[in-house]
């Protein structure tokens, strides 16, 4: 892999696979349609390189990481490894890019999440509140933000 440094997503998407449409429909492709750099796992990952190697570079190549909370996510092997890593990112570099998304009202939140402003996925102001937290997209060829 590259230099592990350098950015490449404005997000990273995690999520459960029951929660696929939801992550596609209501934030991937409005994200995109303004801008944003989504890194899709289906689309982002190296095939030959192990799952746990691709997470970890898609999630240190990513502005933000975006989870999507839901029972469905508190029970996936793959997301608990992706909210591993997004610690692990957090304490190496002291800023906080985690986003959670809750996506069910009767979800448990984990410990380690309760102190984070999270979103809820049927805020009406849903997209408008992710994007404010996100700031303008990043264009990752020329270095600078684009102007939304």
């Amino acid at each position: 892999f590259d230099d592990i440094g350098d950015i490449e997503f404005d997000i990273f998407l995690s999520f459960a696979e029951e929660d696929r449409e939801a992550a596609e429909n209501v934030i991937k492709k409005p994200l995109e349609k303004m801008g944003y750099n989504v890194c899709w796992h289906h689309d982002a990952f190296v095939p030959g390189f192990t799952i746990d190697d691709n997470m970890e570079r898609s999630i240190f190549k990513s502005r933000f990481i975006v989870a999507l909370i839901s029972n469905a996510f508190l029970h996936s092997e793959f997301c608990l490894t992706e909210l591993d890593i997004t610690r692990r990112r957090i304490q190496q570099t002291s800023r906080n890019c985690l986003v959670p998304i809750i996506m069910e009202r009767c979800c448990s939140i984990p410990p380690e999440l309760r102190k984070i402003t999270y979103i809820t996925i049927d805020d009406k102001a849903f997209i408008k509140r992710l994007s404010k937290t996100l700031g303008d997209p990043y264009v990752p060829n020329d270095n600078v933000l684009a102007h939304v």
